[in-house]
């Protein structure tokens, strides 16, 4: 039978164990699967950031032209 003394030692052998274990998996998880994602997002964000300056460009020439229309077109 385990005794208190003997859960601590492998409590501690464990805890010893997965401190060394934790950092290199925790970098091939990062260096694998986040890095890539990383560039995913950094790559959507800039598409989104050029649809989105293009269709405000698109929609001040509207609203140009339809103030022009209105200014020249006033009901009296």
């Amino acid at each position: 039978m385990l005794t208190a003394s003997d859960l601590s030692k492998i409590k501690n052998i464990v805890h010893g164990e997965i401190k060394t274990e934790t950092p290199p998996i925790v970098e091939k998880i990062v260096t694998k699967h986040l890095t890539p994602i990383g560039k995913d997002v950094t790559k959507i964000r800039k598409d989104l950031e050029y649809a989105i300056g293009s269709l405000d460009k698109d929609r001040w020439i509207l609203e140009q032209r339809v103030n022009t229309l209105e200014s020249q077109y006033k009901p009296q």
